[in-house]
């Protein structure tokens, strides 16, 4: 198999293999932008971007988007456990309000533990439309200040846009992976880019950094544990959903008489 050196932003030299050498990942206004597509190793990247990050006191929020059905969530768990397999389910948020719990109660990462939290379906609890809710106001007052707490996150959503707007660019993201490739390549494969802050643009600016392969969950305690959680959030936004819309009715029909 043939091989190729990547280096971290911090210029540490990892070495993968290449699974495919052209792979087009985006394609903006008619601009085909193409990568080599690495093996499982691109994880020991990803792991010592990390891990050099977390060293000089930083924090590493990763964004995990993708269509619906194609795998996000898989990718975005099944990364963590690979760079971090001491999490448990517990480690997984559905809604800011236990984003917010998670973050205060986790401990400062050190080098022999580090904090992790999912936000799994985070397009639901940070959906940008709706940034004056409290809850997410205070995740993002949360991730601002505690960067010193050095977590490390990772926001599912099904779109970059359904991210609270204050979360999407490179100032606080550091890197965003995609699912988007299961469109053309099939389910289990991803692209990775890389964020750069620019000083007079908050969205920033991203730049690919490769394609790459993941295995899905293996079936056992852990995923019968997460699909137990993930089965009850959506129970609850259910029941969230129908208390919103009467809610919406009642006031519809309030202004309705007041006319």
């Amino acid at each position: 198999m043939e091989t190729r050196v990547v280096k971290t932003p911090k210029g540490t030299k990892i070495r993968v293999g290449v699974i495919k050498n052209r792979i087009e990942v985006s394609r903006p206004k008619g601009f085909r932008i193409f990568v080599k597509g690495y093996d499982h190793r691109v994880k020991d990247f990803l792991r010592t971007w990390i891990l050099e990050d977390l060293a000089t006191e930083e924090d590493f929020i990763i964004k995990d988007t993708g269509p619906r059905r194609k795998g996000k969530s898989t990718m975005a768990i099944g990364t963590a456990l690979e760079l971090f397999p001491e999490i448990t389910t517990d480690n997984i948020v559905y809604t800011a309000k236990e984003f917010a719990k998670l973050a205060n109660y986790l401990p400062i990462s050190t080098a022999d533990h580090i904090s992790v939290i999912i936000f799994d379906e985070a397009g639901y609890g940070m959906f940008k439309q709706r940034w004056y809710e409290r809850e997410q106001q205070e995740v993002v007052r949360l991730i601002e200040v505690n960067a010193a707490k050095c977590l490390v996150v990772f926001l599912v959503a099904p779109h970059n846009d359904f991210i609270n707007k204050a979360l999407q660019g490179p100032t606080m993201s550091k890197a965003w992976l995609d699912v988007g490739l299961a469109q053309t390549l099939g389910k289990g494969w991803a692209s990775m880019w890389t964020g750069r802050y620019h000083m007079f643009r908050v969205s920033g600016f991203w730049n690919p950094v490769c394609a790459f392969q993941f295995d899905p969950i293996p079936a056992g305690p852990f995923w019968s544990r997460y699909l137990d959680k993930k089965y009850q959030f959506i129970s609850e936004a259910g029941k969230i959903a129908s208390r919103d819309h009467a809610q919406t009715s009642r006031l519809e029909r309030l202004l309705i008489k007041l006319e």
